[in-house]
């Protein structure tokens, strides 16, 4: 009878074991960033819920507790597998935190892009009005100045690649009023060819391990963007 309390102690400690267990192996799989190529897609998806790190934190409060129980107890080899697995679990929860952020930023720049090619495209659409018969006009002073271009951006701002892989990065020329301009020429280069390679239409190509700043230049205004290569 007196083990009879223990026995439930025991079976109540092995089976929220086998749920802190289950509950890491599982963080891992719950949270995805942004799937490869996204740069060039019109749309996708991915898990953006906080249910990965969740678990992992489940899995690592567990660990920390049997970790210092263990450690009273003398029991070296258990308090050392505790450790590894509170530090693996840290790991994890830190990545799948780090999927999030990068899903969500994936799908502001998707959103951001859509959204410009889709105010080019109603712009070139737009009729022109019909041609008339020219009146005579009097002679004019000199006729104001074209508003150029006032701020480049490239999307996406910040790009982390593999050696090898290719992105196809989208400058943006916009005048005095914010909106974007048609029809401007960019003229692109990287500071660190070796690295990070551009050609003249924006495609970047990951050479070696570093980090380069692309540049798209329009009527003497920069905008850049900074390439990651891992």
């Amino acid at each position: 009878m007196p083990q009879s309390p223990v026995r439930s102690r025991l079976a109540i400690l092995a089976f929220l074991g086998l749920f802190a267990t289950t509950a890491s192996g599982c963080g891992f799989f719950f949270t995805h960033g942004p799937p490869a190529g996204y740069q060039q897609m019109s749309s996708f998806s991915c898990s953006q819920t906080v249910t990965g790190p969740v678990l992992d934190l489940i899995g690592f409060t567990w660990f920390t507790i049997n970790m210092e129980v263990n450690a009273r107890n003398g029991n070296v080899a258990a308090t050392a597998i505790d450790g590894a697995l509170t530090v693996a679990l840290t790991v994890s929860a830190l990545e799948g935190a780090s999927k999030i952020r990068n899903c969500r930023t994936a799908q502001a720049q998707l959103a951001s892009r859509l959204g410009a090619g889709n105010q080019r495209a109603v712009a070139q659409a737009a009729p022109l009005p019909a041609a008339g018969p020219v009146a005579a006009r009097p002679l004019a002073g000199p006729a104001p100045a074209v508003v150029g271009v006032t701020t480049v951006t490239v999307s996406p701002p910040v790009d982390t690649l593999g050696v090898g892989q290719k992105v196809r990065l989208v400058a943006t020329a916009r005048g005095a009023n914010a909106q974007p301009l048609a029809g401007v020429t960019f003229t692109w280069s990287s500071s660190a060819p070796t690295v990070a390679a551009v050609s003249a239409d924006g495609v970047v190509t990951a050479r070696a391990v570093g980090a380069a700043v692309v540049t798209a230049r329009a009527e003497g205004v920069l905008g850049k963007v900074q390439i990651v290569v891992r």
